[in-house]
């Protein structure tokens, strides 16, 4: 009954480096016992330490947990953000702390976490916390057709092409809030205006949570809590993220970045603090 229930998998990942045995051997010998194939192969590339192959005789192996004690992060979002971010599936991707801190910095603490927190404050500012309602000329910032693209991304697992898109969303929130300036608003009183404004950015960080959270799931899920959703983020789909808006009224709740900047400062690529 388990054997049932876990074959045949709809997807089995290989490394690049075993591809003939599973490619050839293993389906015939499944074939010779009269079991069902899987339904996929996808077969990743290798990661290397600054264009090095990781090796234990070189002293470079690294791993999750490695990553993980040495920036003191929260938990291991980041590190598949990096990955799937910066490595195309398929292919071989290199690492280096500086271009992990670098990356995870400007898309997640700088980019990401900015927006949020500058968005919670001015709703706080500005509408006591509190969803601010929009006007019948409203237009919000993530159109729908921009997001099949992304389903299709990530269904043909090109991880590092939807993080792409994503992060182009939120370039836009952040570049949006600089074009409109919600403050002038506020102080020339043009809060329908501002209604829009504060609304627009409030709902595309909805939208980008859900998207988002295959990827970053402690993160994305901290994020959707400051936005007042009670709702378990695990039970979304695509309908959530087209199919709904954000409540009206809904208070938000502003907490503590949902990633701090990394600032380990480290010595080699294996190496340790300072």
């Amino acid at each position: 009954e388990r054997f049932e229930e876990y074959w045949p998998p709809n997807v089995q990942v290989i490394g690049k480096d075993i591809m003939r045995f599973h490619a050839i051997y293993w389906p015939a010998m499944l074939m010779a016992a009269d079991l069902p194939l899987p339904e996929h192969l996808l077969v990743h590339g290798f990661i290397t330490v600054a264009d090095t192959k990781i090796s234990k005789s070189l002293g470079n192996v690294i791993t999750p947990k490695d990553l993980v004690d040495r920036f003191e992060l929260p938990n291991v979002d980041p590190i598949r953000y990096y990955f799937l971010a910066t490595t195309p599936f398929g292919q071989d991707g290199s690492y280096t702390d500086d271009d992990f801190k670098a990356k995870v910095n400007a898309d997640l603490a700088n980019n990401l976490g900015n927006l949020l927190n500058r968005t919670l404050n001015m709703t706080k500012k500005y509408f006591d916390g509190a969803v601010p309602s929009f006007s019948k000329d409203y237009q919000g910032l993530i159109d729908i057709s921009e997001l099949n693209p992304i389903r299709e991304h990530y269904d043909n697992y090109r991880f590092s092409e939807a993080m792409q898109s994503i992060m182009g969303f939120v370039d836009r929130a952040n570049k949006y809030i600089n074009e409109k300036e919600p403050w002038t608003l506020h102080k020339e009183e043009k809060l329908e205006q501002l209604g829009d404004v504060i609304y627009a950015i409030l709902d595309s960080l909805r939208q980008v949570a859900i998207l988002l959270y295959p990827v970053c799931p402690s993160l994305t899920k901290d994020l959707w809590a400051q936005l007042g959703f009670d709702m378990d983020l695990d039970q979304a789909d695509w309908r959530w993220i087209n199919g709904m808006l954000t409540p009206v009224g809904q208070h938000t709740r502003l907490g503590e970045p949902v990633l701090p900047r990394l600032e380990s400062e480290i010595v080699g690529t294996g190496g340790k603090k300072k």
